[in-house]
């Protein structure tokens, strides 16, 4: 599949030209452990892109943040938020407040580069 921007959005596209997906196309591509974060344009859930334009992470959480140190924080229909590795393996439990949940990921984070 190949990226490209239409209308605005960020359009894949198959082998013979046909559209794959489109997503909400940010004004700016920023790529953080490289990933970029992208927004269906159908469900508006948010999901990551690789640099050659790939789905990596599905769109499947209402919020995200960006990649920092290997992790993304992701939010649910609940409101609750969780972790992410760049393989949408799940390392913090979609439970915590916004605010708990990024004081937990700063002592981990912070903790295993100061041990």
């Amino acid at each position: 599949m190949r990226p490209f921007i239409e209308n605005g959005l960020l359009v894949l596209k198959d082998k013979k030209g046909r559209t794959v997906a489109h997503y909400i196309r940010f004004p700016y591509v920023y790529y953080s452990e490289g990933l970029a974060m992208v927004q269906d344009a159908d469900t508006l859930l948010f999901g990551f892109v690789n640099r050659e334009g790939k789905l990596v992470i599905p769109c499947q959480y209402r919020e995200v943040s960006d990649f920092w140190i290997d992790w993304a924080m992701v939010s649910d229909d609940s409101g609750k938020w969780g972790a992410i590795d760049a393989d949408n393996n799940l390392v913090e439990p979609i439970e915590y407040d916004w605010e708990e949940l990024r004081y937990k990921l700063y002592e981990v984070i912070f903790g295993t580069l100061n041990s």
